[in-house]
């Protein structure tokens, strides 16, 4: 049988959990932000460079500041894609997900 003492010893686990979590996912996005954005940096088209200096991560997301990048990234009508966001992606996802479970085991130990 559970006594209100074991009831109330699992919910400040829990709570304790919740609170690392919380501070230990922040963290884990702005590394793999940074290393996406990293990654978009090494491989975007480089003709004059200003769209890998607009590349920028911050809290844990990632921005692409030049107004043109989508079009660069996708093509148009005129233009072949010359994809860098979705390849960064790919490259740094496998990575990413193994550091997420080992970081929700060591949370849950």
């Amino acid at each position: 049988m559970t006594d209100a003492s074991q009831v109330s010893r699992f919910a400040a686990r829990l709570l304790r959990a919740a609170g690392l979590i919380e501070l230990e996912a922040g963290q884990w996005e702005s590394e793999w932000a940074d290393r996406i954005a990293s990654e978009m940096v090494a491989n975007v088209p480089k003709d004059t460079g200003a769209l890998a200096s607009s590349i920028q991560s911050s809290a844990g997301t990632v921005e692409v500041g030049a107004r043109y990048g989508v079009f660069v990234d996708r093509g148009t009508s005129r233009t072949a894609p010359q994809p860098f966001v979705g390849p960064a992606i790919d490259r740094v996802k496998p990575r990413a997900l193994l550091e997420a479970r080992r970081l929700a085991l060591r949370v849950i130990d």
